[in-house]
């Protein structure tokens, strides 16, 4: 489900760095993140996939100058990709229906 920065910083805690009103709508590696997508780089080492990236944001440990798209800055990127994948991810049934 597609949702604004704004409110992903809310529910991450994260500080934004960037438009609170750009929306997103899926979660993706940053060298096959698109547009719409938001993209994990919690990792310095890989900051050269973050300049390649076509992702509309990112969720940082620390504000990385060498970006320029939105930056939501979250020091615990792990419990961030749970949220991040409960609030963005289609709902799905458990089980499929028999009829």
């Amino acid at each position: 489900m597609p949702a604004r920065l704004g409110e992903l910083a809310c529910l991450l805690g994260a500080e934004l760095h960037g438009d609170a009103e750009r929306w997103v709508s899926g979660l993706a590696e940053p060298d096959a993140a698109g547009p719409e997508d938001l993209a994990l780089l919690t990792d310095a080492a890989r900051i050269h996939e973050g300049r390649r990236s076509r992702a509309g944001a990112f969720v940082v440990r620390q504000l990385l100058s060498d970006l320029t798209a939105p930056q939501l800055v979250c020091s615990d990127s792990s419990h961030a990709l749970a949220l991040l994948l409960e609030r963005l991810a289609p709902e799905t049934s458990a089980c499929p229906r028999v009829g």
